[in-house]
């Protein structure tokens, strides 16, 4: 009934583009649906009009070569990189109201760059609430690269992915372009045992050319994780994800 009102569909128009706030917007709601004879309570309609989850790519920088990879195969050549004003950030979360918010790419959100302002700090400002509401935070990173900035970022994030999809340092060669795979996974480990992030997931994308070695990363992490933190097994999971060939340009 609200989306297929005309009167409503305008508020909450309005309400998207920041015109009014969710207080009025809700007023309004209610107001128009009374006419109707609809019940409807404001809590009710103030979760409606919330958006309770964002996907922020905060840069498209990235400092990999993947083999599938579909991010600028429009253009002729790859476009300079740019990172989201940091000082226009609250735009988003005083329109959005997000109660949650996932920091991934295209690019790699460890590249964050504006002005002074790098990753570290994004995420300790979000989580502070600094532009607004305070989200629940969670990131997704190829892992190559440590957060820079503010170095309190890990406590304000629920969860980190590291993008790994390889099980050896030659198979990650191939399909990244690039010899990290052994950074990558330094940094899973020092995120086990430096962070207290609850959850830190491997991420796998498997396709024919790399099934085979879903067993084998699960057996060497499993040995890494015995041998040098065997108490934090209950933070860390793998996710396996099935590759898709992209279909269309872009």
């Amino acid at each position: 009934k609200i989306r297929s009102d005309e009167k409503c569909s305008d508020v909450l128009r309005s309400h998207f583009n920041a015109e009014i706030t969710t207080e009025a917007a809700a007023e309004q709601i209610i107001g128009q649906l009374q006419k109707s004879s609809i019940e409807m309570s404001r809590s009710v309609l103030e979760g409606f009009a919330q958006r309770h989850h964002v996907e922020f790519h905060p840069c498209d920088a990235c400092n990999l070569h993947g083999s599938g990879c579909t991010y600028f195969q429009d253009t002729p050549s790859r476009p300079d990189s740019v990172s989201f004003p940091f000082e226009h950030i609250s735009k988003i979360c005083s329109l959005f109201q997000p109660r949650a918010i996932t920091i991934v790419g295209g690019g790699e959100p460890t590249l964050y760059r504006s002005g002074q302002h790098r990753l570290g700090d994004l995420i300790c400002a979000l989580g502070q609430g600094k532009f607004g509401p305070a989200p629940t935070l969670g990131l997704i990173s190829n892992g190559v690269q440590w957060p820079s900035g503010d170095p309190k970022w890990p406590g304000y994030l629920k969860w980190v992915r590291y993008s790994l999809d390889a099980s050896t340092p030659d198979s990650y060669m191939r399909s990244k372009g690039r010899n990290y795979f052994e950074k990558i996974v330094d940094n899973i480990f020092r995120t086990l045992t430096q962070t207290a992030i609850p959850q830190v997931g491997v991420g796998f994308l498997y396709h024919p050319g790399n099934i085979a070695e879903a067993g084998q990363l699960i057996s060497d992490l499993a040995q890494r994780l015995k041998r040098i933190c065997p108490d934090e097994l209950s933070r860390l999971n793998i996710q396996f994800r099935p590759w898709r060939m992209p279909e269309g340009r872009p």
